[in-house]
């Protein structure tokens, strides 16, 4: 991490605590595709990525 996000950090956020993920400490996660790359152009799959995401969600 830089100085300058370390110093940012330390003076907003005093008693912040940087970990790596549960997701990552855990033997077994699930994960879902939500991205489909084969509808082409990027703000069509960046659109339907949302919507699969909130239906997961």
């Amino acid at each position: 991490m830089s100085d300058q996000t370390d110093s940012f950090l330390k003076s907003h956020f005093p008693d912040l605590v940087l970990t790596p993920p549960l997701f990552y400490g855990w033997p077994f996660g699930l994960r879902f595709e939500v991205a489909d790359w084969s509808l082409g152009e990027e703000s069509v799959v960046l659109e339907k990525a949302g919507d699969r995401a909130l239906k997961i969600v």
